[in-house]
């Protein structure tokens, strides 16, 4: 019995479902608590009020506060082709490094369908949907590997999810988009669909820059130079973007947001030293980087025992010298460590999933569940 009710459920469908009820309920408990408006997600401090008549009708501000990114987005989605450094009596502050990320917002001005008053429910859409095909996707990849659809759920559940999710952050669709890519890159002869998916990645998060050139090392050294236009549509898209970016604004984007690193280690040892054993806010952030630190134990376990893999293998050692390179602005709090590590989190997951040692499925599994209700 049980193994008949472990072949019915192995669908990608029941994955995504899972997943779509997990962050249902998440919203649905968070509206209840914060006026039923959708504005409130957005997270605009009044701090970057630039003309108050100009702004658009039933916001929620945060009173004396800088609010958080967001924000940014939602300028951004507001006058997708000509943002301005004052939208709606709103201000960016770093207006070519938001810019540069300009995918979701897109995103969610489409399925608004341009409409202004429908932005704010739009950008928690485009994320709600991008998490269930986070799960559909990997739970494909997980039957691909012989192992069971609903561990693909994982991917889609990770705690700095939760975060992207309530402040309509990008690194949702940025990690679909990545995903996405790696797997038609995998499984299609056309190097064409992955790079165009590639490219809506890197257009949405520059971090995923990373895993490009880590494809084009891993391509490089097996010297597999017939499907090189999955490295190249994605990096000269960027490059043209960055260009034009430049012509906008006078200053190149991505030479824009420097604070964010540092001196390996230097940041997470900050952090470390700065935790008061006393404060429960800072006993979960140490639970969640446990989680993480879990989560990598068992990736590097499968890395052992993975043979080939290797643009996972070179994306996840490029991630995770990244997350140590974090500087102390983003190993501040858990929304900023937890959010940079969305792309870590994928790879490992990957590398994991991809191995035949499936007992490293059910640390990870516990782990990334744990914290997940941690942040919920």
């Amino acid at each position: 019995m049980i193994k008949a009710i472990g072949r019915k459920s192995n669908s990608p469908w029941l994955a995504a479902i899972v997943v779509a009820a997990a962050y249902l309920l998440l919203l649905r408990g968070q509206m209840a608590a914060h006026g039923h408006t959708p504005t409130y997600f957005i997270t605009i401090g009044d701090k970057f009020i630039w003309q108050a008549d100009q702004l658009p009708p039933d916001l929620y501000i945060w009173p004396d506060s800088y609010g958080y990114d967001g924000q940014f987005f939602y300028q951004l989605a507001l006058n997708p082709f000509n943002p301005q450094e004052v939208n709606a009596g709103l201000r960016i502050d770093n207006a070519p490094y938001r810019h540069q990320r300009l995918f979701y917002p897109l995103t969610a001005w489409l399925l608004a369908l341009g409409q202004r008053s429908l932005l704010p429910a739009t950008m928690l859409l485009a994320n709600y949907l991008a998490l269930c095909a986070i799960a559909w996707l990997a739970a494909r990849y997980a039957q691909q590997h012989q192992a069971h659809a609903l561990w693909g759920s994982l991917f889609a559940l990770y705690p700095g999810f939760i975060f992207s999710f309530m402040r309509d952050l990008s690194e949702i669709l940025a990690v679909l988009f990545l995903l996405a890519g790696f797997l038609a890159w995998r499984q299609a002869r056309s190097a064409i669909p992955a790079g165009v998916l590639l490219t809506l990645a890197v257009l949405t998060r520059e971090t995923t820059l990373l895993a490009i050139l880590a494809l084009a090392l891993a391509m490089l050294l097996k010297k597999e130079t017939r499907r090189w236009l999955v490295v190249i549509i994605p990096l000269a898209s960027y490059a043209a973007w960055q260009a034009a970016l430049y012509a906008r604004w006078g200053q190149l984007p991505i030479l824009a947001g420097g604070q964010n690193l540092g001196l390996p280690l230097r940041g997470l040892l900050n952090l470390l030293q700065s935790l008061d054993p006393a404060s429960h806010l800072h006993r979960i952030w140490l639970l969640e980087i446990l989680a993480v630190a879990i989560v990598t134990a068992a990736a590097a376990l499968a890395w052992r025992s993975l043979h080939g893999a290797w643009p996972q293998k070179l994306a996840w050692l490029a991630y995770g010298l990244l997350a140590l390179s974090l500087s102390h602005h983003v190993w501040i709090e858990d929304i900023g460590f937890m959010r940079a590590m969305s792309e870590y989190f994928l790879f490992s997951l990957l590398l994991i999933t991809g191995t035949a040692r499936r007992r490293l499925l059910l640390p990870a599994a516990i782990a990334t569940i744990t914290a997940w209700l941690l942040v919920y």
